[in-house]
């Protein structure tokens, strides 16, 4: 009964005063955070060429400078490891097959990540259909 005496006068005052809200605890608590202004959206004018390297780059010379930076090195990067993963595939070496693929994972992350901070749904969706058209382990979004 002591538990009741205490909590009660708290009830009271807490439907008295307005600006005194009980405490609540943290499953309680819903926070949904969305980011979505300045980020790139569908482009209308894509180049002529209509390749997918095209559509790629079309899409990176909407976004800052330091992005594309970011971008490009891990285009590199995979493109380097995508080669060294067609010999590993050729010659059946099943340790460095796994090994490049962890780091195409890696790199396809790191990509994707990026492309979330920048674009919109619909511009990667662009994107990484173009990148399926490239990369043969990615694959075409849904």
């Amino acid at each position: 009964m002591k538990v009741f005496t205490r909590v009660f006068p708290l009830l009271i005052l807490s439907v008295l005063i307005p600006g005194i809200v009980p405490a609540q605890t943290a499953d309680e608590e819903v926070i949904v955070l969305s980011i979505s202004g300045n980020k790139v959206d569908l482009l209308e004018n894509l180049p002529e060429t209509g390749t997918h390297l095209g559509t790629i780059t079309a899409y990176y010379a909407e976004i800052p400078e330091i992005s594309r930076q970011e971008l490009a090195g891990l285009w590199q990067q995979m493109r380097r490891r995508t080669e060294d993963y067609r010999v590993a595939f050729r010659s059946g070496d099943t340790a460095e097959i796994n090994e490049t693929l962890d780091d195409l994972g890696y790199y396809w992350a790191s990509i994707r990540t990026i492309h979330a901070r920048e674009f919109t749904a619909a511009a990667i969706s662009a994107i990484e259909s173009a990148y399926a058209g490239i990369f043969p382990f990615i694959r075409e979004p849904r």
